[in-house]
């Protein structure tokens, strides 16, 4: 690993030995310092050595990573062409973007401990951590009485069921537990719970991360892998930007950062080295580890990172134009500071008095004369006096990214990476019974298949072990429906049924094809809707490239509510258009292939009455929706609706302490790639 070459010191090039960054690095400086490109030249500087990145990004700011600069305006500005074409030709930058498909859609499971051989005290924090952000994100102040039974409540179940090996893996799973507690979890809790109506609050509470907005956050996209964002499958170096601006609230960044940094946490102590693995930045820190008796729920698990990461190979880089706002131990772990420009004479006595407390340096004649781009190193590893730097020109842009240019540079990435389809319905297999739905497959043969895709080492030729096996339904709406067709240039009429598959939870369809099963998620989209946004969508489905004009004088509708839904449709993506002034023209919708989409052949099923009761609790679409779909977007009539279930087998491998996850379509046999 060579240094990284972060501008001139002195009129010479200024080289960071970067296996420094195990002791981590700090940008100070107020909001045009420059602090911001001194971070992401650090992040390049690693890319181009091959250490890999995952960067957190508040504001958009470093989300440009993605935009590789002009080559000949950069040999303007000093950069060596070698060095900008190894970072370009050897760098991947994705842009993750949380409850959005705006980039990357990437959500989280909050539960998520990875079974390794970690110290009970080193789990206990992470569990804790993990309790107190789920009570926080689902309403309770974990400050007062109330917040702090809940959190209890939450780390006491989440502790039990690590300690017997058993994983809750989702909200249903652990509303489930929380319905039905045990006499050992019981007695436990008891001593801080007042009456089972706070657990009952507790799981009311619950039940909402299940709907709506907040769904999203669990269900929509990439799940949180270290391994992907740190690119160790891809050839190519790995940057992965979490753009946190896709998120509506402070509480939900703080939330994400949380179960993100847990997830590093827990990676870091189960792939140990003592050289530099991969860099972790946040850009703009001081709202998740602020200074003081305020504890938002990243402080904990961030302070426990910074103060542990370096004995794992793991670099920290931090930001901020508020240094007196930082948690001061925090700033003790960081053994690089840049200290830029400083506009307040309090920050800059802060920074003088935290250093200090570290060193006998003076800074008082420096900090005056800063301008942009020009920092003061103090990195004690590297040189006993002080650092002046000119930080380098950027390979890439730089500049504060919106959502939509996110959208255009990701386009080519969209089909790299798994997605979860459906927020699933964990209903576990029992060896009491086998699950049959649509002509599904035993247990015992899930296990047979599960034992074939098992991998054998490449070295040492031993095959992977299965940790866990477990089995869900999702439950989905069988509904046959009657259309009338146009035969003989429409002299004569054709009536044929057909068979739909709607997803009882998100409305998605399932389509069938060769036995291959997938979700059609443009009626995911749209079962929410009313049936004046239905004929809409109809008209321009049936007709294609209309104006506004079209659309009213066909459908009848008034043109304000005509207008007022398409600027609605504009804004969610759900029709593509161009605009002549006020008015929409060239209205399509942006989905191939969905005028076919109802001609599913029919396939059989089986479940038992009590089963299908339990999945009726947790189904969210109702039939009125379906008919509403079916009648004003599918000009169709509905015949029957029944409740079916299609069986998914989840089965997790693991192989010298690297974990693997496979799904299996009950009904096929087929493996499902998520």
């Amino acid at each position: 690993m060579t240094d990284a070459i972060l501008g001139k010191s002195e009129g010479k090039e200024f080289k960071f030995p970067l296996e420094n960054l195990k002791k981590h690095f700090i940008a100070l400086g107020s909001s045009g310092s420059g602090k911001t490109v001194l971070s992401k030249v650090m992040i390049e500087e690693c890319a181009k050595n091959n250490v890999p990145a995952i960067v957190i990004d508040p504001q958009g700011d470093l989300a440009s990573l993605a935009m590789n600069g002009d080559l000949e305006q950069l040999k303007e500005k000093g950069i060596s062409e070698a060095d900008y074409e190894t970072f370009k030709n050897n760098t991947n930058v994705t842009i993750f973007t949380p409850t959005s498909k705006k980039g990357i859609p990437i959500c989280l499971n909050p539960f998520q401990f990875d079974k390794k051989d970690i110290d009970e005290d080193e789990i206990i924090p992470i569990i804790h951590s993990v309790a107190t952000s789920v009570a926080s994100l689902v309403g309770y102040n974990v400050d007062n009485d109330k917040g702090k039974a809940a959190e209890a409540v939450i780390y006491t179940v989440l502790k039990k069921f690590y300690g017997r090996n058993k994983i809750i893996s989702s909200f249903h799973e652990l509303i489930e537990v929380l319905s039905n507690l045990d006499d050992d979890i019981k007695d436990e809790i008891g001593t801080y719970i007042r009456s089972d109506k706070d657990v009952d609050e507790l799981i009311r509470k619950l039940k909402f991360m299940s709907v709506g907005e907040k769904n999203l956050l669990f269900s929509l996209g990439q799940p949180i892998d270290i391994d992907v964002l740190l690119g160790k499958n891809t050839d190519k170096t790995q940057i992965s930007i979490i753009y946190l601006n896709t998120l509506q609230s402070q509480k939900d960044k703080e939330f994400f950062l949380t179960i993100l940094t847990s997830q590093l946490y827990q990676w870091m102590l189960d792939n140990p080295t003592d050289t530099l693995q991969c860099v972790f930045m946040i850009d703009e820190i001081a709202p998740y580890i602020p200074a003081g008796a305020r504890k938002p729920i990243p402080k904990p698990i961030l302070k426990m990172l910074f103060k542990q990461a370096r004995k794992y190979g793991v670099g920290c880089c931090i930001a901020t134009q508020n240094p007196g706002d930082i948690d001061y131990k925090a700033f003790a772990q960081f053994g690089t500071w840049a200290i830029g420009r400083l506009s307040l004479k309090q920050d800059q006595k802060k920074v003088e008095g935290a250093l200090k407390s570290l060193s006998s340096v003076d800074l008082s004649s420096y900090l005056p004369k800063l301008t942009p781009g020009n920092f003061i190193l103090f990195a004690p590893d590297i040189d006993n006096t002080l650092i002046d730097l000119k930080v380098r020109w950027l390979f890439t842009e730089h500049k504060t990214l919106k959502e939509d240019e996110v959208k255009k540079l990701m386009a080519d990435q969209q089909g790299n990476f798994k997605s979860i389809k459906t927020p699933k319905t964990e209903i576990q297999v029992t060896e009491s019974k086998t699950l049959k739905v649509f002509d599904s497959i035993s247990e015992n043969q899930a296990l047979e298949i599960a034992n074939k895709n098992r991998k054998r080492a490449f070295v040492v030729g031993k095959k992977e072990e299965i940790t866990d096996f477990k089995g869900y339904l999702i439950p989905y709406f069988k509904t046959t429906i009657k259309t009338v067709e146009k035969k003989n240039l429409g002299l004569s009429k054709q009536t044929n049924e057909y068979e739909l598959f709607f997803n009882a939870v998100d409305g998605t369809i399932l389509k069938i094809k060769n036995k291959n099963f997938w979700e059609f998620d443009f009626f995911g989209e749209i079962i929410n809707f009313k049936e004046d946004q239905l004929k809409i969508l109809n008209f321009i489905n049936q007709n294609n490239k209309v104006t506004t004009t079209d659309i009213i004088n066909s459908t009848g509708l008034n043109p304000n509510i005509v207008n007022k839904k398409l600027t609605e449709f504009s804004t969610n993506e759900t029709i593509d258009f161009e605009k002549e002034g006020k008015n929409f023209v060239n209205i399509s919708i942006p989905v191939e292939g969905i005028e076919n989409v109802s001609k599913i052949s029919s396939i059989g099923y089986n479940i038992t009455e009590n089963e299908t009761k339990l999945i009726k609790k947790i189904a969210k679409i109702t039939q009125n929706k379906i008919e509403n779909v079916i009648k004003f977007f599918l000009n169709s009539e509905i015949v029957s609706v029944e409740l079916v279930n299609l069986p998914i087998f989840e089965v997790k491998f693991s192989q010298n302490s690297k974990v693997r996850s496979i799904k299996i379509n009950g009904a096929s046999g087929n493996i499902i790639e998520y």
